[in-house]
């Protein structure tokens, strides 16, 4: 994919799909430092109809290098474009657990998981997604922050349902449902 969307980039250096695409790759390649200015070129183009996408994607360029106020900007600006893009509400969370903002984490979590009501609640596929995007109701890895939070403000009871979510949608045998069932365990 990379390969192509150069070639399509050296005939349309301004193409926003072919510059989200293609930060869309470095991302899921774990090159996000290589993203970040085609994100941001893309967002920049008001006539792209995917800017919530870029501004999401510039938003995951930053949250991988720790720069979590350009994380979340770029994250806001994705709501902004599309209010209810669940992935956004989702990361903003767990920027939020990570500079230990419990409360604020939690409101963005609770609206990620909260059940879609449309398309546009659904998850950006990436560029090396072969099934189409679920919902963020269905992200173990979600609940487990959501679980984590809850936790971490002592509402023990909410936090055991995120867990027990989390081992539902991960299984109990992958690394994720391990870690959530070990909560679980943590907290009998």
């Amino acid at each position: 994919a990379e390969t192509e969307l150069r070639i399509v980039l050296e005939a349309q250096p301004n193409n926003p799909f072919a510059q989200n695409t293609l930060a869309a790759v470095y991302l899921n390649s774990g090159r996000p430092g290589e993203a970040e200015e085609l994100a941001r070129s893309a967002a920049e183009n008001e006539d792209y109809s995917g800017r919530h996408l870029a501004y999401y994607n510039l938003g995951w360029s930053h949250l991988e290098r720790q720069q979590y106020t350009e994380s979340l900007d770029a994250f806001r600006q994705a709501l902004r474009e599309a209010p209810r893009m669940c992935v956004a509400h989702y990361r903003i969370g767990e920027v939020r657990f990570r500079q230990r903002q419990f409360e604020d984490a939690i409101i963005h979590l609770e609206q990620a998981v909260a059940e879609p009501e449309d398309e546009t609640d659904m998850q950006p596929m990436s560029a090396t997604q072969a099934e189409p995007p679920r919902s963020c109701s269905e992200m173990p890895e979600a609940h487990n922050y959501l679980g984590l939070a809850l936790m971490a403000v002592e509402r023990q009871d909410d936090a055991r349902v995120a867990f027990e979510r989390c081992v539902e949608l991960a299984g109990a045998q992958s690394e994720l449902g391990r870690r959530c069932n070990m909560h679980l365990g943590g907290q009998e």
